[in-house]
């Protein structure tokens, strides 16, 4: 991919897709939230990014489904 190209790439798709980007303050509270929940570290960062954008719902299949974290809902998508 030529260079100018990329940097087209980047600044119409991939930056405003970044509304949170992995600060130390979202990977310390992933790591309090993992400590807290037991999920697993990588989910953790997942929950502390959506806490950090102020997001309503997260939509997930492997977390809890109804479970509040912060102002965020955990919602699985196939429960019924």
């Amino acid at each position: 991919m030529a260079p100018a190209d990329l940097k087209h790439l980047q600044q119409t798709l991939l930056w405003p897709a970044c509304g949170v980007l992995p600060s130390r303050a979202v990977h310390l509270h992933a790591l309090v939230l993992h400590e807290e929940t037991q999920y697993r570290f990588y989910d953790c960062l997942i929950l502390a990014s959506a806490v950090a954008s102020g997001v309503e719902a997260l939509y997930t299949e492997d977390l809890q489904h109804g479970r509040e974290v912060g102002r965020v809902r955990i919602v699985n998508p196939f429960f019924s």
